[in-house]
């Protein structure tokens, strides 16, 4: 049992770790070329779309699949595997706050500046958002990415 949760959390973690790394990479990268007014509306866009079953589905499962593993490992036989499963799970951990506490209030405030056609200031909304958003979505491209590689490793140590 332990080495299949350990399969869907590395399998989760990777998932979540591509998508904060395409953002950081590609999808930010690309954005920063366009016009305030459309640099807003996508990122609406974008966050409304983002909160989807599947979406929440990986990111929970990950945190909740981490977790299961540490206590399967903790109660089982654990050793140098439960070391790793913890390193995954606490960096996840750091996913999970960022995002609650950086980037969905920077998403939401985004958001509060309803129809960009109304917007008298975009560039101000734009610049209250993409700078921290940005450095923070990067914190969680190499946390989740740090985390899949301890659960990762914490697999091939199960396993052995």
């Amino acid at each position: 049992m332990v080495v299949g949760v350990l399969i869907a959390a590395v399998v989760f973690a990777g998932l979540m770790g591509g998508l904060f790394a395409g953002f950081s990479y590609a999808v930010m990268p690309g954005l920063r070329g366009v016009g305030d007014q459309a640099f807003v509306a996508v990122m609406q866009r974008i966050n409304v779309a983002i909160v989807n079953w599947f979406f929440l589905l990986l990111y929970l499962g990950g945190l909740a699949l981490s977790a299961l593993a540490v206590g399967l490992l903790w109660f089982g036989s654990g050793g140098a595997a439960l070391f790793w499963a913890i390193g995954g799970f606490v960096l996840y951990v750091v996913v999970f706050v960022v995002t609650a506490v950086v980037n969905v209030p920077l998403n939401d405030e985004l958001a509060a500046a309803e129809d960009v056609e109304q917007i008298v200031d975009t560039s101000a909304v734009r610049r209250r958002f993409e700078d921290p958003w940005v450095r923070w979505n990067l914190v969680r491209a190499f946390a989740s990415t740090g985390a899949f590689g301890c659960l990762v490793l914490a697999l091939a140590v199960a396993v052995r």
